[in-house]
């Protein structure tokens, strides 16, 4: 699942406009038209409601969940968006399209960037992207490992005060 955030002002920022949300359907709709493995999530900017937008392989998701939305991503596709490094921070591969010096995480090689649409799409129809660097999560105080340890735990029913009433065994790696 893509997961773009939509732009939170219809104004300029850093000279340069975000595409309008239906043309980012539009596009994402003419991606998985050609690719039937993909389909997509328009996270409307809280700045910026979105309403009554068309969409034929994906959905506009208005509920403010953005970790809902981050837990079911294969890959997010941001313009200019906190939310491309909330990705990144969690593993997910991101590209950035058009504002790639304004965010500076592709500049890190944290995320691939796409100067044009065209690009952009060339990527994910290649699978170009990549999994984020593993050592970003120590940067950030290695709370993402922490969370992810703890959804195993849960997912295979551990925990400190009953280590043994694991249902499956615990991966690799996994506390008891």
């Amino acid at each position: 699942c893509i997961l773009w955030p939509l732009g939170g002002t219809p104004d300029e920022v850093a000279g340069r406009s975000f595409l309008a949300p239906a043309e980012v359907a539009e596009l994402l709709d003419g991606l998985c038209e050609k690719d039937p493995g993909l389909t997509y999530v328009l996270r409307p900017h809280p700045n910026w409601p979105v309403s009554a937008l068309t969409t034929k392989y994906g959905m506009l998701d208005n509920s403010g969940e953005l970790e809902a939305n981050l837990l079911a991503a294969d890959l997010v596709c941001v313009e200019a968006s906190t939310v491309g490094l909330q990705a990144i921070l969690r593993g997910i591969p991101t590209i950035c399209l058009h504002f790639a010096d304004y965010v500076l995480y592709p500049d890190f090689g944290w995320a691939l960037s796409a100067r044009t649409v065209d690009e952009m799409v060339g990527q994910i129809q290649r699978r170009e992207f990549f999994d984020p660097p593993a050592e970003i999560g120590r940067h950030a105080g290695g709370a993402a490992a922490r969370v992810a340890d703890l959804v195993i735990r849960l997912e295979h029913g551990i925990s400190r005060e009953n280590p043994e009433r694991a249902q499956d065994p615990a991966p690799a790696g996994v506390p008891r």
